[in-house]
């Protein structure tokens, strides 16, 4: 999480400068590919709330997270938090320091990663973006025409899938060692408060 500001600040700076002062402050004008991919992580830095189908291990669950720093139930999230309620029990909190919900760690990693959260991903994305070690490609899903930016390397890789028109964010697939899973992403208009008052029935101490 302590990246997220300077990623963010990174990507709003290509996005909005696209060159304008970048060469001032000793950074090359950048590539259309390092457009297109702030231009897709910069329409997640906007979002609160996304939903999600995920697919693990040949089962299905649909997921929300919620970006917030509002309390659910007693409890505060830390600032800013992101929150994911899977299913209809479980739920997954990220504390900054450590990864909280059912399962073992690396299937708890998995499922997060693919929840979509958006300052997670922009963390992550504008991290490799900023060192160069993005790689992005035109593709397709299904009939829709796509662009896959991937982070990473095989055993450990994250590939998120936009479209090519206005770079929405379409799905994500992650690789965690032996794991591995698909999410079909949707934004989301759903009140933050409903979400977290249901995610607050849980448990939340852990």
């Amino acid at each position: 999480m302590g990246r997220v500001l300077g990623t963010a600040a990174l990507v709003l700076a290509l996005v909005g400068g696209a060159g304008f002062g970048l060469q001032a402050i000793g950074l090359q004008r950048p590539s259309s590919s390092e457009l297109i991919a702030s231009g897709a992580l910069r329409r997640l830095l906007f979002l609160r709330v996304v939903g999600v189908a995920e697919f693990v291990g040949g089962k299905r669950t649909g997921a929300v997270c919620v970006q917030t720093s509002a309390r659910a139930g007693r409890r505060q999230l830390p600032e800013p938090a992101e929150f994911v309620v899977l299913g209809r029990r479980d739920r997954l909190i990220d504390r900054g320091y450590k990864l909280i919900g059912p399962g073992r760690a690396a299937l708890r990693l998995l499922r997060f990663e693919l929840a979509a959260c958006p300052q997670p991903l922009v963390d992550r994305f504008g991290g490799a973006l900023e060192r160069r070690r993005l790689k992005l490609r035109p593709t397709h899903l299904g009939a829709i025409p796509a662009f896959e930016l991937r982070v990473g390397r095989p055993w450990r890789q994250l590939r998120l899938y936009v479209s090519r028109r206005g770079l929405h964010p379409i799905a994500l697939h992650a690789t965690l060692g032996s794991l591995s899973g698909w999410s079909w992403v949707r934004s989301s208009d759903r009140d933050v408060s409903a979400v977290l008052a249901h995610a607050a029935k849980g448990a939340l101490d852990g």
